[in-house]
């Protein structure tokens, strides 16, 4: 709900009363949210692997102690280990055919994130 009233907040004070709302993963989950809080301010609705979430409380709570073993393995091993398992995930498999010069710069913007931020 906070950050609902944040993104209508921003368009307000942007002037800005109708917008395209466009989520990926976890963000589509804030654009459906902010699409059914807000639906007057909503022109269209765009949603990239997205789901509405887990219905079920036992596998959220399953999911739940997977992201945090993940969390607590990106604190314990660092940033390194966790991009070479980040980018050996199937999810990312087609980007094994980008040049070298490109899987470079993305690796690169990769570990410039901080393990903590990346943990929480």
């Amino acid at each position: 709900e906070n950050i609902c009233e944040d993104i209508a907040g921003i368009l307000h004070q942007l002037n800005i009363s109708r917008c395209f709302v466009l989520g990926y993963s976890m963000g589509g989950r804030v654009a459906t949210a902010f699409a059914a809080t807000f639906p007057k301010r909503v022109r269209g609705l765009i949603l990239v692997s997205s789901s509405p979430g887990l219905e079920q409380a036992d596998i959220r709570e399953s999911r739940v102690a997977a992201d945090n073993r993940l969390a607590d393995w990106i604190e314990e091993e660092g940033l390194v280990p966790f991009v070479d398992y980040w980018e050996n995930l199937a999810l990312f498999a087609s980007q094994k055919v980008l040049s070298p010069e490109m899987k470079r710069r993305i690796r690169s913007e990769r570990l410039s994130q901080n393990s903590h931020g990346l943990a929480m």
